[in-house]
């Protein structure tokens, strides 16, 4: 069974790796013309990555609570967009929820690979971002076996 979970979201991981690898000939493009900073470029490029990876493992979750292709959409894009207004949500609710909300946000720990940080606690909420939602995928499958 993990094997299945890990390969559908290494497949989907690779599909977006290619995506990303294809967008970067404007990148190799602005290397000729002038001479930009790589560090930043190459950090957003990992951040972009890694929140990816997040989606992926979000959407394969949601792939595996129903048997519906569209039911599974409509609850991947749900949590999307959740994990993506918790940062604004963040901005106007009070100092100790807001620090929490901003923490919990996917999108704030993306600001440090976009200003060629790579921040190591930010790469480790991703990669643990990654792991649970890769781990409830295998908890429901598992259950759904045994029924």
């Amino acid at each position: 069974m993990r094997e299945i979970i890990a390969g559908k979201f290494l497949g989907c991981l690779c599909v977006v790796a290619v995506m990303l690898l294809l967008s970067s000939y404007s990148v190799i493009f602005i290397l000729f013309m002038g001479s930009p900073e790589i560090g930043p470029i190459l950090s957003g490029y990992l951040g972009i990555l890694l929140m990816a990876a997040c989606y992926i493992s979000l959407g394969i979750f949601a792939s595996s609570l129903t048997d519906n292709q569209i039911i599974a959409a409509v609850i991947s894009f749900g949590f999307i967009l959740f994990m993506w207004i918790i940062g604004w949500a963040a901005q106007s609710a009070g100092p100790e929820l807001g620090e929490l909300l901003n923490y919990i946000s996917l999108v704030s720990h993306m600001e440090s690979f976009l200003q060629g940080v790579i921040d190591s606690s930010d790469v480790a909420y991703y990669l643990s971002f990654i792991a649970f939602g890769l781990f409830l995928t295998y908890r429901v499958v598992e259950s759904r076996r045994w029924s």
